[in-house]
């Protein structure tokens, strides 16, 4: 008989088999999941009670930047050779100053996601158009000058990606099913960031409330958000049902990176050889199959992966694996760029997300009924 320690992440198969399906499927109600799964509600239920109390996931409903009348999402890269600290005061320690530089990012940026390790940054920023972008950029380094901070780039890439490009975005899904030994069909998803599927949709004052209240702190339960604001369970409930139907808002369901033991991220460019359609899709296929990225996304014919492993060793034979189905199936690529990251052991992937506060300037003006 098999001990707790010795399955993935301390989950017996039964929990892995619940916990792959719940972050597959976060909008699918328990009853049709655990039909899906093949065991009884109750059971389902209850299992998916237990990961809750020990914290293997959280809920998190993503904001759809397609709704807030956004163009493009851009990656940046930044490589810093030298940085003064935050305050003014020469450090050392390079993760002292790449975290303080991060702390001037997130002012200065519309940011969807983070990560920063030693002295690499990088940030994805959601902006309405190009020009939008080059002026929060220019806004960033007038901040830094302004600080009395002194800084130069080793590197610095950007890369504005239509949401369209976007087949996976903060999407843990298909890393778990490889982390269990699931299977799983070998498809590439549609974009999340769609236009709204009810493009009347009015948010009241009351709806808006409870939309700020759930994106202001990521893993909010409808019970706090109903707490906060002080408006009726229901009202609540029936808003969240609301917005995510309408595809305002997306829902995704976190792992915990540090109880499964996901301790490596890894963040590559491929550039694709060839100008033939087929021959891109059949190259995002491949990688989406084997790197299994918690986000994908595709400019021109850059293909930018981020994706999580358990260990440094597991994320190079899985490279080295992509290398060789690319090969044998004669698509020529090169590596751009490639960099693994370690994800911190004090923290949950949660805290490489920043607020969704700064995007929500973007909403119209909204109806001041209930």
């Amino acid at each position: 008989m098999k001990n707790e320690s010795d399955f993935v992440g301390g989950l017996s198969e039964r929990e892995q088999l619940v916990m792959a399906y719940l972050v597959q499927y976060p909008e699918i109600p328990d009853f049709e999941l655990a039909l899906k799964i093949g065991i009884k509600r109750s059971t389902f239920s209850t299992i998916k009670k237990r990961l809750k109390a020990k914290k293997y996931y959280t809920l998190v409903y993503l904001p759809n930047v397609a709704y807030l009348n956004i163009e493009f999402i851009t990656l940046n890269i930044r490589v810093i050779s030298e940085l003064s600290s935050y305050y003014g005061v020469s450090d050392s320690s390079d993760e002292k100053k790449s975290v303080n530089f991060l702390d001037i990012l997130k002012n200065s940026n519309r940011l969807l996601f983070s990560a920063v390790e030693s002295n690499l940054a990088l940030t994805l920023s959601c902006y309405e158009n190009y020009n939008k972008f080059e002026e929060i950029s220019d806004q960033l380094e007038n901040n830094l000058l302004n600080l009395g901070i002194n800084f130069s780039f080793q590197q610095e890439l950007h890369f504005p990606i239509r949401l369209s490009e976007f087949p996976r975005f903060l999407d843990y899904s298909k890393s778990l099913f490889r982390l269990f030994g699931l299977s799983l069909e070998e498809k590439l998803e549609k974009p999340i960031f769609l236009p709204p599927q009810d493009p009347q949709l009015r948010i009241t004052q009351v709806g808006q409330e409870i939309l700020y209240s759930f994106l202001e702190a990521p893993g909010r339960t409808p019970r706090e958000v109903s707490q906060l604001t002080g408006r009726p369970r229901t009202t609540t409930t029936r808003w969240l049902k609301k917005l995510v139907d309408s595809g305002v808002i997306v829902p995704r369901l976190f792992p915990n990176t540090k109880k499964l033991g996901l301790n490596i991220l890894l963040l590559c460019r491929y550039c694709i050889i060839s100008s033939q359609a087929s021959t891109i899709e059949m190259s995002l296929s491949l990688i989406d199959k084997v790197l299994t990225p918690i986000i994908l996304m595709r400019f021109g014919f850059d293909v930018i992966v981020t994706a999580v492993f358990s260990s440094f060793e597991e994320a190079k034979v899985a490279e080295t694996h992509l290398i060789s189905l690319m090969s044998d199936n004669d698509i020529l690529f090169n590596v751009e760029y490639r960099n693994f990251l370690s994800l911190p052991h004090t923290i949950t992937t949660l805290d490489y997300m920043d607020s969704f506060m700064p995007i929500l300037t973007f909403l119209g003006e909204t109806e001041q009924t209930s």
